[in-house]
């Protein structure tokens, strides 16, 4: 086994671990010795984090922009809802670009891109192992690796967006469209806006389904924009793709010196997709244990995921699946009848009884019974 070279290493070079990497980078952290590791060679604008502003961070700047409105639609019925508390979206590249530049600024931080790990040893003293067989070994490593493939009957959510630029004004921008529910024969299928200007708008098409699902999602976008918008004259300006595993499963380890982080660790409500606002509170968790102790005393507890949301969240996907054309009625159900505010509390995964209570309390109460009774018998 090699002889420790670094505090913390970072495996992935995400938004797990960049979040972590900037939190570290800061000057009360400058005695520590940080690598962090990624496997792609460049960044680019890959993805875009949206979240309900119930807190301030540092990344506030880089929003793109904030609606404090949005709607929601399913066979003709259409519920609008406002609120102080604003929804905003940042794009993949300006966090890269934001994350670069702090760790360019630390003398004790350095980024290694292109580089793939083949394995964590997970021991006592963990260790890394390259694909040329070169090891490195550190005090903590912080493991923020994409998830590990799960079983093909497990819910996803796949999804396509296009950014679109348009030649006339063509989006409501002061309102983001968050589900406009479309029939579908198994699953749940909507399109979702995010109106940057009356001319410009990020169009997506997101399913939750199996994994084995497979539509076609440039032609549901196609004749999303044409027929519901509209729209038959725009400009394709960026793509974004991919699917997320509705699935809770939190990465074990063996050794308290190997810490998952991000999605690996918890971080993603699994009902909403949302994951930003856990993600950097983890990372912002995580730091501070590092800045009260001596590196040889440093002790990180794994994040500790909201086992009350997580039920919720599983009774949700139960009662969904046993009844998968009822669905769009159970989100319109809690729009209508929840207050804006409670109901952002709760998708954000910080409500109170009271906030569930009421929640609980706009669905169809023996069929989410029944769906109950279920998981607490699997």
């Amino acid at each position: 086994m090699p002889s420790k070279e670094w505090d913390v290493v970072i495996v992935g070079g995400g938004l797990g671990g960049l979040s972590l990497a900037v939190e570290l980078a800061q000057p009360a952290f400058s005695h520590l010795r940080i690598l962090v590791l990624e496997r792609r060679d460049h960044y680019a604008r890959d993805r875009t984090w949206s979240y309900w502003a119930t807190q301030t961070h540092r990344y506030m700047p880089l929003e793109r922009k904030r609606w404090n409105q949005w709607c929601v639609q399913h066979g003709g019925r259409r519920i609008e809802q406002k609120s102080d508390q604003a929804y905003c979206t940042i794009d993949g590249d300006k966090f890269y670009a934001y994350a670069q530049a702090q760790i360019a600024s630390a003398p004790h931080v350095e980024l290694r891109l292109g580089v793939s790990v083949k394995e964590i040893v997970d021991a006592s003293h963990p260790y890394l192992v390259f694909e040329d067989g070169t090891q490195i070994s550190s005090a903590w490593i912080m493991d923020a690796r994409p998830d590990s493939v799960l079983a093909a009957e497990s819910l996803f959510q796949h999804f396509l967006g296009w950014e679109v630029h348009t030649e006339t004004d063509c989006f409501n921008d002061d309102m983001v469209e968050l589900m406009d529910f479309q029939v579908a024969s198994s699953g749940l299928h909507f399109f979702y806006i995010l109106p940057y200007s009356p001319r410009s708008a990020l169009v997506e098409t997101t399913w939750i389904s199996n994994a084995a699902h497979a539509p076609d999602y440039q032609a549901e976008l196609e004749t999303y924009l044409r027929q519901r918008l509209g729209i038959t004259h725009y400009q394709k300006v960026y793509q974004e793709q991919g699917r997320l595993s509705l699935q809770t499963q939190v990465r074990q380890t063996s050794s308290r010196r190997v810490i998952p982080l991000g999605r690996g660790a918890g971080t993603l409500r699994p009902s909403t997709g949302f994951a930003f606002m856990e993600t950097i509170a983890d990372a912002q968790r995580i730091a501070r244990c590092f800045s009260r102790n001596a590196i040889e005393t440093v002790v990180i507890t794994p994040y500790q995921q909201n086992h009350v949301n997580l039920w919720m969240d599983k009774v949700f996907f139960e009662a969904m699946t046993s009844s998968g054309s009822n669905a769009p009625d159970y989100f319109m159900g809690l729009c209508e009848g929840v207050e804006p505010d409670s109901l952002v509390v709760f998708l954000s995964g910080h409500p109170s009884f009271v906030q569930r209570l009421t929640v609980a309390m706009q669905l169809p109460k023996l069929h989410f019974s029944r769906a109950g009774m279920r998981t607490i018998r699997t």
